[in-house]
């Protein structure tokens, strides 16, 4: 098989699984773990966490109660939170995780990776047509289409960050 048709054999193959992959991606959101654990470490997570205390959170006890507030505040020994019906600091060894979703961050994240992504498929899909304009319109025209629904879609799903406490994860 000479190369022009391999390559044109690998592109055919490849073109039916760009949108499984990008569906797949979509599907998922980003999601963001991190852990709590005892020490600086530890300290820089609750640090990030305390960042976010503007935000509403769901916080999910040990006992498997979900709990939701605004204006979370984490020290290194309790975390107490406004809103819900637990005002008094909670000990950190109560806590299995707290969950922070945010739409605008999934919003923006969505806005580059579905550009990216759209741009991606709009070049490869310009080397079949092989003429410069091909070339220069497929990327802008699929890469507004990737953005157009990569930022709805991360609005839709919003960006995740999940704090998690006790025994780490690895």
């Amino acid at each position: 098989m000479t190369r022009p048709r391999l390559l044109a054999s690998r592109l055919r193959r490849t073109r039916k699984a760009v949108p499984a992959a990008l569906l797949m991606t979509a599907l998922t959101g980003c999601i963001h773990t991190v852990h709590v654990a005892p020490g600086d470490a530890g300290r820089r997570a609750l640090d990030d966490l305390n960042t976010r205390s503007h935000r509403k959170a769901t916080v999910t006890l040990t006992s498997g109660e979900r709990l939701r507030g605004t204006g979370l505040i984490a020290t290194s020994d309790s975390v107490r939170w406004t809103g819900s019906v637990v005002r008094q600091p909670v000990a950190i060894s109560m806590i299995q995780e707290v969950r922070f979703v945010s739409h605008i961050d999934g919003a923006l994240e969505g806005l580059a990776f579905g550009a990216l992504a759209g741009a991606g498929v709009g070049a490869a899909l310009a080397t079949r047509e092989g003429n410069a304009m091909a070339y220069f319109v497929g990327p802008i025209a699929m890469g507004t289409i990737g953005l157009a629904i990569g930022t709805i879609t991360g609005a839709m799903k919003g960006d995740r960050r999940i704090y998690t406490f006790g025994v780490s994860p690895r």
